[in-house]
């Protein structure tokens, strides 16, 4: 299993994650400047996983990169505990994934598994958020060109990498494995979601991803709002997901703005959209100029 394919997998909001049409490069991206009276961030609204062919990103986005003081991404990943994650990942009593979840999921499960290489004993030492996401990974990649190697937040950490750029993480690998096991009790629901199409035969990550693609901000907060309609159970957790964490990314980057420096933000998009979105909270502020560059 590659590093960071399954970690960077945070329901709806953070992964936007689907077969992929056209080229990104000829649509808009959900790219902004913010600046206070002696800082600027640069926010980009990013996916997880990418195509090679996605990069260099247009000269205005690799542009504000070079000039930027800081890369900041939702965690640093050169500051992932990989072993951790794995253990984090696995049932550590004496029972079995089949025993927790519905078992026509679990039939689901085995048969992508199964496809991939991977023996019904892996399978059913995984926790249910883990089997879960590694399902949706399998099912939507097992023909497609994405992966998490060209992610948009891994290509900018391998530039900064390169040029010793300083990376900040707004949370801690160990914050977002603790958000992942949440999701143990919602096993189901991720993935009845993933199978679930509208009448284009188009599933959640899908419509995400054209939203994306297309830099429709209004389309993305639809999305989004409609998983709170057919998922309401789940409505607590994504609150805590979404806009809990919204709000400490928007504490986060005014501190970055009471300083002399300049910042490159990425964050998933899902967080930029909507009401309670990142972008919203930042246009309240009275001193702050928050504009969108296409």
């Amino acid at each position: 299993m590659k590093k960071g394919t399954i970690f960077y997998s945070i329901i709806l909001i953070s992964i936007l994650i689907a077969t992929f049409n056209g080229d990104a490069k000829d649509k808009p991206y959900l790219f902004y400047e913010i600046k206070s009276p002696t800082a600027t961030v640069y926010l980009l609204g990013s996916v997880h996983l990418g195509k090679k062919e996605w990069y260099p990103m247009p000269q205005f986005i690799e542009t504000a990169f070079d000039k930027s003081d800081y890369l900041v991404t939702e965690v640093d990943i050169n500051k992932i505990d990989v072993n951790l994650f794995m253990q984090t990942m696995l049932i550590e009593d004496s029972t079995k994934l089949k025993d927790k979840i519905k078992p026509e999921n679990y039939k689901k499960l085995l048969d992508v598994f199964t496809k991939a290489g991977l023996n019904e004993d892996f399978l059913d030492k995984l926790r249910p958020w883990a089997a879960a996401l590694m399902y949706e990974q399998f099912s939507d990649f097992s023909s497609s060109n994405i992966d998490a190697n060209y992610g948009v937040d891994v290509y900018f950490t391998r530039k900064a990498n390169k040029k010793n750029l300083p990376i900040k993480g707004i949370e801690t690998d160990s914050a977002q494995m603790s958000y992942l096991e949440k999701f143990d009790n919602f096993a189901d629901d991720m993935i009845e979601m993933d199978t679930k199409t509208d009448k284009d035969d188009k599933n959640q990550d899908e419509k995400l991803i054209d939203a994306w693609e297309d830099g429709n901000t209004q389309e993305l907060n639809q999305i989004i709002n409609q998983s709170y309609k057919d998922y309401p159970r789940m409505g607590p957790l994504t609150d805590e997901i979404l806009k809990d964490r919204n709000i400490r990314m928007v504490d986060t980057i005014n501190n970055y703005l009471q300083d002399n420096k300049t910042y490159f933000v990425i964050v998933g998009a899902g967080h930029l959209v909507g009401e309670d979105g990142i972008i919203n909270l930042l246009n309240k502020e009275n001193n702050l100029k928050v504009r969108r560059i296409k």
